[in-house]
C-alpha cells in the first residue's frame, strides 16, 4: 500500500517535528500538536530597516510572545546606503538570507554582533511585556516606537528612522527553517540516546516494545472493537489473531497512518477502526489483558483491557478467509451424515438379499 509505506516513511520526520514542539511548549501535548499542524504560533519576527546620519541596516527581532523575550536576532549594519534595498515585506526566511548575503566587511560583523547582542540582553522583562502587548494588538506605531527608542538609548546613534513589519511563526518553524538560529535538535537527539542506553530494570523489561528500538518506530495507544455476537473472547485471543483495534491519539502521525487505512474522516476528524496483528497478550493481575499488535511494520498498538467477559472484533478479511478455506479444505458434517446413512442402507440391503 503505496500511502501507507509514505506514512511509515514520513513517521522519523514527524516524530523530530513533535519532540522539538514539545520542547518549545513545556511538554504541552495540546500546543505541541497544533505547533506541528502549523495553528500555534509563539514567536512574531519583528521585520525592520533603519537609518541614521551614518549608519544604514536592517534585522529581524524573533520575539516569544509567551515568554515576553527576545529569543534570537539577526541585524546588519553598514554605512552603505544600500541596504535601504532590503524589502521587510518579504517573508522572514527570504529576509534573513538577504540580510546574511549584505553582511561583507569584518567592520560590520562585529557592528551586527554588538546590535544583536543588545536586543537579546538589553530587552528586560517589563519592557518585554510592554512589547509583546503591542505585538498583540498589532500596534505598529508603538512597536516603531519603542524599537527607535531602544536603540538610541542603547547605542550612540541619534536620529534613529525605523520601519517596521510583523510576521507570525513558531518556534518549531524558527529551528526548522532560519540559517542563524541556535539549534536545539543536536541536544534532543543526544538525551534521547543516553536515555536509551541507560537500563532498563526488570518492571519496564517485561513492558512491551519501546518506540525507537527493535525496529518499532510508533507505539499508539489503542483500544480493542467489540464484537458480542461474532467476536472472539479476549481469554481466547493468541498471537496471530487479527483483530480491529482503534487508535485513540491524535497526533499528525496517527492522522496520517488512519489515512493511509482511508481510516480517517477530515469532515468529523474522526479514526476509524483498523485491522492489526496481535504479536503479544498476557493477562497482568490488577491491571488486565495487555495486548500488543502490529499495525503495520514498526508501528505497534498497545491496549489495555480490565474486562475479560468480552469479544473481541475480528478482522472481517480474515474471518471470510478462515470459512473459505474451511469450505475447501473439508467436506463437511452434512457430506458425512449422508455417507454414513448410505453404508448403513447398503449394509441392510445385502443382509436382506442374503436371508
Amino acid at each position: 500500500m503505496e500511502n501507507l509505506d509514505s506514512a511509515i516513511n514520513s513517521l522519523s520526520d514527524q516524530q523530530k517535528r513533535y519532540d522539538i514542539a514539545l520542547h518549545f511548549t513545556g511538554n504541552d501535548q495540546d500546543k505541541a500538536k497544533r505547533m506541528v499542524s502549523n495553528s500555534y504560533f509563539d514567536l512574531v519576527a519583528v521585520k525592520g530597516a533603519f537609518s541614521s546620519s551614518s549608519l544604514y541596516g536592517a534585522f529581524i527581532i524573533f520575539f516569544n510572545i509567551d515568554y515576553a523575550r527576545v529569543d534570537h536576532t539577526v541585524f546588519v549594519v553598514s554605512p552603505d546606503y544600500q541596504l535601504q534595498s532590503l524589502v521587510i515585506k518579504n517573508d522572514w526566511k527570504t529576509l534573513e538570507k538577504e540580510i546574511l548575503n549584505s553582511r561583507t566587511s569584518s567592520a560590520a560583523s562585529r557592528i551586527n554582533s554588538d546590535f544583536s547582542e543588545k536586543f537579546k540582553k538589553g530587552f528586560s522583562y517589563s519592557l518585554g511585556k510592554d512589547f509583546a502587548r503591542y505585538l498583540s494588538k498589532g500596534d505598529m506605531t508603538q512597536i516603531v516606537h519603542m524599537i527607535q527608542r531602544f536603540m538610541q538609548e542603547s547605542t550612540e546613534l541619534k536620529r534613529i528612522e525605523v520601519s517596521a513589519e510583523i510576521q507570525n511563526l513558531s518556534s518549531l518553524q524558527l529551528e526548522l527553517d532560519s540559517l542563524t538560529s541556535n539549534k536545539i535538535s543536536g541536544k534532543l537527539n543526544s538525551r534521547k540516546d543516553s536515555e536509551e542506553e541507560t537500563p532498563e530494570d526488570s518492571s519496564s523489561a517485561s513492558s512491551g516494545p519501546v518506540a525507537g528500538q527493535d525496529g518499532v518506530r510508533l507505539v499508539i495507544t489503542s483500544t480493542i472493537v467489540l464484537s458480542p455476537i461474532k467476536g472472539k473472547y479476549i481469554s481466547n485471543i493468541v498471537e496471530g489473531d487479527k483483530i480491529m483495534v482503534s487508535m485513540v491519539e491524535n497526533t499528525p502521525q496517527v492522522i496520517e497512518i488512519a489515512k493511509a487505512f482511508n481510516a480517517y474522516d477530515s469532515t468529523s476528524k474522526k479514526i476509524s477502526a483498523i485491522p492489526a496483528r496481535v504479536k503479544s497478550v498476557e493477562y497482568v493481575d490488577g491491571v488486565g489483558y495487555k495486548i500488543f499488535a502490529l499495525i503495520a511494520k514498526g508501528i505497534v498498538a498497545k491496549i489495555i483491557e480490565e474486562e475479560s467477559s468480552i469479544k473481541i472484533a475480528l478482522d472481517p478479511a480474515s474471518v471470510v478467509m478462515n470459512v473459505d478455506d474451511s469450505e475447501k479444505n473439508g467436506i463437511g458434517i452434512p457430506v458425512i451424515v449422508g455417507l454414513v446413512t448410505a453404508i448403513v442402507l447398503l449394509i441392510l440391503f445385502v443382509v436382506i438379499v442374503v436371508l
